[in-house]
C-alpha cells in the first residue's frame, strides 16, 4: 500500500476570476449541492420510484483570514454586482486538486452574501458565499 499525502496548498481556487489567498485557519472551502441527486417516493403498497434532479446548483463557501488581500478584491466584485452590472460580476469556478484528481468547475458563479463582520482582539474570517449553475464534478483521490 502506498502512502498518501493530503496537501491544502496543492489547491488551486479560481472564482469569478479571482484566485484567492489568505484562506483562514480550518476548514477553508465548502462546496455543497443544493438538491440530492434523487428524490424517492413510496406508494400505499410499498412501491418505490425515484426521480433524478437536474439541479447541479451548489452552494460555495470561502473562509479568508480578515487581513488577506483578497477580501479587497473580493469586495470590488461586490460592489459591481450592487450597481447592477448586467452580470459583470458572474464568472467561472474552478476547484482543482492538483496533488490529487478531484476536479469542480462551473461556466457561471456569482457572489450571494458577503462576509458578517466579527472584529476581536485577533484577526478573525471573513465568509464569502457564492453560487454555482450546473457545476460539474469528479471527486478523486489522491
Amino acid at each position: 500500500m502506498t502512502l498518501k499525502v493530503y496537501d491544502p496548498d496543492q489547491y488551486t481556487l479560481v472564482v469569478c476570476g479571482i484566485t484567492p489567498h489568505g484562506y483562514a485557519d480550518g476548514s477553508f472551502i465548502t462546496v455543497k449541492m443544493k438538491t440530492p441527486m434523487f428524490q424517492s417516493t413510496v406508494g400505499t403498497d410499498g412501491e418505490v420510484s425515484r426521480a433524478r434532479s437536474n439541479d447541479r446548483r451548489a452552494d460555495i463557501e470561502l473562509k479568508l483570514m480578515q487581513t488577506s488581500d483578497s477580501n479587497d478584491l473580493f469586495s470590488a466584485l461586490a460592489a459591481i454586482e450592487q450597481n447592477r452590472q448586467n452580470g459583470a460580476g458572474v464568472g467561472a469556478f474552478l476547484l482543482k486538486d492538483r496533488n490529487g484528481r478531484t476536479e469542480l468547475s462551473a461556466a457561471e458563479c456569482w457572489l450571494v452574501q458577503e462576509p458578517d463582520i466579527d472584529l476581536d482582539r485577533t484577526p478573525k474570517e471573513r465568509v464569502w458565499k457564492f453560487e454555482v449553475a450546473k457545476l460539474q464534478r469528479f471527486d478523486g483521490g489522491v
